[in-house]
């Protein structure tokens, strides 16, 4: 039962870009299995990567939308929240990117480096909590302490305070980051 909650998580994490991208996993995938990535360089499988989960992303954006109508997804800012999570996901696959493929890092040299990109992108799960539990007591109780744009500012501050926090993470731990795959974490260990 925990292992199929733990790989809904990673499913939910991955599709809206907040997980750890995969792209050393299809890569090596695709040359065992020898299919049409098996040649490509990281850089474009990671590139790849990214499109086919921000294709995945921007569906799932769309129907939020058709689902609560467009007074209500401008209402609340919409766009801004899951703009932001697109943003956590760029920077997130960045820090994956320079830290493991393209620096040619061994070790964990660069652990840290994606440890900040990392934090930066899951920092917005509870800042989205925030936002959602303020959001939700102001419905339920016909409320209007808040105007939206003072959820925006408990949004960005919350997200601010858990980037901050994981700065910290970063800087202290010094082991290799977990949840990266498995070819990924060979590899480290290997170096």
């Amino acid at each position: 039962m925990i292992t199929l909650a733990l790989n809904l998580l990673f499913i939910i994490g991955y599709v809206l870009l907040v997980g750890p991208p995969r792209a050393v996993e299809i890569s090596a995938n695709a040359k065992d299995s020898d299919d049409e990535l098996h040649a490509k360089p990281i850089w474009m499988v990671i590139l790849a990567e990214f499109i086919l989960r921000s294709g995945i992303f921007l569906v799932i954006a769309a129907s939020i939308e058709a689902v609560l109508g467009d007074y209500l997804y401008e209402l609340y800012h919409l766009d801004l929240f899951l703009g932001s999570l697109i943003l956590a996901g760029i920077i997130h696959t960045f820090s994956y990117y320079a830290s493991y493929c393209f620096m040619g890092s061994k070790g964990h040299s660069m652990s840290r480096f994606y440890r900040l990109g990392r934090n930066f992108a899951y920092a917005i799960v509870p800042a989205f909590v925030a936002a959602g539990l303020v959001l939700v007591y102001q419905d339920i109780n016909d409320l209007q302490y808040f105007d939206y744009q003072q959820v925006e500012i408990i949004f960005f501050i919350t997200w601010a305070f858990f980037v901050f926090l994981g700065l910290f993470e970063a800087l202290f731990m010094k082991r290799i980051p977990m949840g990266l795959g498995s070819v990924l974490l060979k590899r480290l260990k290997k170096s």
